[in-house]
């Protein structure tokens, strides 16, 4: 319990002119153990790694790293921006022999150094160093599987098959596994719940956010990626079929083609090729990998979840058990410290401010740090003037838009609870049991709004580290039909799709996030939600049908495309 001094640990970043990742042993064992693999793209290893680039690919020798096997150029189409600003010629490999040949060399110093094949990240910087970035045991697919019957041809894999039905085989292997289905192409990246279950989904890319289908789809079959991505390296774990690097394969395979995938040849076949299939009924059940078997004893006290009653009196901290708990456990308790600000006597906003605007919203406004111009924190009540956060003033822009009509002398408060406690005996303005309300520091802003019978709650951080920033939005409710408070929804959903929010709807509620955007992409859609909150009241009681509501949806888009347009730019 001593205190323990804090470090600080500084690491020189490196303006990277090429990036990769080397297999010392080619995790898909195509050379034999001969070889190792070097991949490499311009500029940052993003690209790689996130799934959406091919690589140059370079196979060096293990017993001479001077001697290349094969090198292969990434496709034309896959060159940045970057290469023709710097004047790489369409025949140039991102790094050059002598380069290759040094990374090769570390990297069997590497494995001679830990025991074991590694999988090596690396970057050059644009005066010639090459730099280890890190290093790890590389997953190799001999340890993923089952020990399987040696054919006369090849010591792991699958028999030959004849070529007649040979569908594609312009891809490269990136996770080892048979697999047969009906095309499923991905046309929206955000819609993965739309995937069905045991298809062969069909994507342009491979990026991270797929990972939850490795248990849901047959194989994938990608445009573009690499098997350095990390996407490739869950397949291999898990044992996904995978292959990448096809190119635009959109007039060769179409939505609901049956077909065969053998990802140890990156081929795919058109239908069903029994004897790839029976091949892979002959083998032996897969145990668990590697990593799975380290994990198990530590998901004891990782997973399991004891404390599942909030209103229990065992919801305590010594009936954590688990970090599950835990995590649930100060879950709870910081959702109910943040309700207890607005809670059924508004005692926790004791030290709120009541917003004065032009518009007819009902708000307190809780400044949690420096969200509030100097000299505003003696005021009892303050203007959009006195509020110095950034998210807020977004939201705040969008609702006060011109082109939003608020109807004279309707409040907008909480009606139904109005409904239940009231006999209209007290002032609606003065009552923060009935008010919207914000939380608010520069960077950071919750706002829960209340619109009449429906409700919204917008949560967002938004400073200048696009990697944390976020958009929580939630809206529920309404006083019109079930159908016509879905319209809205409908509406609403179709708006936030198209501009990258990921949305889930169920009954009369809509939640909707988005994640990682800079500062002016924030803005834009933080803007954008204030203005739909604006447009929405009433709504529900409104619309006459659903083409009216996609309607709408168009001419709200078509308003905010500009502004989309120019964040883009």
């Amino acid at each position: 319990d001593s205190m323990t001094p804090m470090a600080a640990l500084f690491l020189p970043m490196i303006d990277a002119e090429a990036s990769g990742v080397m297999y010392t042993l080619d995790p898909l064992d195509a050379c034999r153990g001969e070889c190792l693999v070097i991949n490499a793209v311009s500029g940052l290893g993003t690209r790689l790694v996130d799934g959406s680039a091919i690589p140059d690919v370079f196979l060096v020798s293990r017993q001479d790293p001077g001697h290349f096997w094969a090198k292969r150029r990434a496709p034309l189409h896959n060159r940045t921006e970057d290469d023709h600003l710097r004047g790489s010629p369409a025949s140039s490999l991102c790094i050059d022999d002598s380069a290759a040949s040094t990374l090769a060399r570390w990297g069997l110093q590497l494995e001679k150094l830990t025991g074991t094949p590694q999988d090596v990240e690396w970057a050059g910087d644009k005066e010639g160093n090459l730099y280890i970035l890190q290093s790890r045991p590389v997953q190799r697919a001999k340890t993923l599987f089952s020990e399987i019957e040696p054919q006369e041809d090849t010591e792991f894999g699958p028999p030959p098959v004849s070529p007649s039905a040979v569908l594609l085989e312009m891809g490269t292997a990136a996770g080892a596994g048979i697999a047969s289905g009906q095309i499923h192409r991905l046309s929206d990246p955000l819609k993965l719940e739309d995937v069905p279950p045991g298809c062969i989904l069909l994507t342009p890319g491979i990026p991270p956010s797929l990972v939850p289908l490795v248990y849901k789809v047959g194989a994938v079959l990608a445009e573009q990626g690499s098997k350095a991505s990390h996407f490739a390296s869950v397949a291999r774990e898990f044992g996904l079929p995978l292959i990448v690097g096809l190119g635009n394969v959109s007039e060769s395979i179409t939505d609901g083609m049956a077909v065969t995938v053998d990802a140890y040849r990156g081929v795919v076949y058109e239908g069903d090729v029994p004897e790839l299939l029976a091949w892979k009924e002959k083998q032996q059940e897969k145990p668990p990998s590697p990593f799975q078997t380290r994990l198990a004893p530590l998901l004891k006290i990782i997973s399991p979840l004891n404390l599942t009653d909030p209103e229990s009196t065992d919801f305590h901290p010594a009936k954590c058990f688990s970090c599950h708990d835990l995590v649930r456990y100060a879950h709870e308790k910081g959702t109910e410290e943040m309700f207890s600000l607005v809670d059924s006597k508004g005692r926790g906003l004791r030290r709120a401010k009541t917003l004065e605007s032009d518009i007819p919203i009902v708000m307190q406004i809780l400044d949690l740090g420096d969200g509030l111009q100097q000299g505003a924190a003696a005021k009892k009540s303050v203007t959009p003037a006195d509020i110095c956060s950034f998210p807020f003033q977004a939201v705040w822009d969008g609702l006060t838009d011109r082109e939003i009509s608020w109807a004279e002398g309707l409040l907008h408060l909480d009606w139904e609870r109005f409904d239940q406690v009231s006999g209209g005996i007290f002032s609606l303005k003065s009552s923060s049991l009935l008010a919207s309300y914000a939380l608010v520091t520069p960077d950071y802003a919750h706002l829960l709004l209340r619109f009449g019978y429906h409700f919204a709650v917008v949560d967002t951080l938004c400073g200048e580290r696009p990697d944390e920033n976020y958009i929580q939005f939630r809206f529920k409710g309404g006083g019109g039909t079930a159908e016509k408070k879905a319209w809205r929804l409908i509406m609403l959903e179709d708006v936030l799709r198209h501009f990258s929010f990921q949305v889930d709807m169920e009954d009369d509620m809509l939640e909707a996030k988005t994640t990682r955007l800079d500062r002016t992409s924030s803005q834009l859609r933080l803007r954008l939600l204030g203005y739909l909150l604006g447009r929405t009241p009433l709504l529900d009681m409104a619309l006459q049908s659903k083409p009216d509501a996609l309607e709408m949806a168009e001419q709200f888009k078509q308003k905010w495309q500009e502004g989309n347009d120019k964040d883009r730019t």
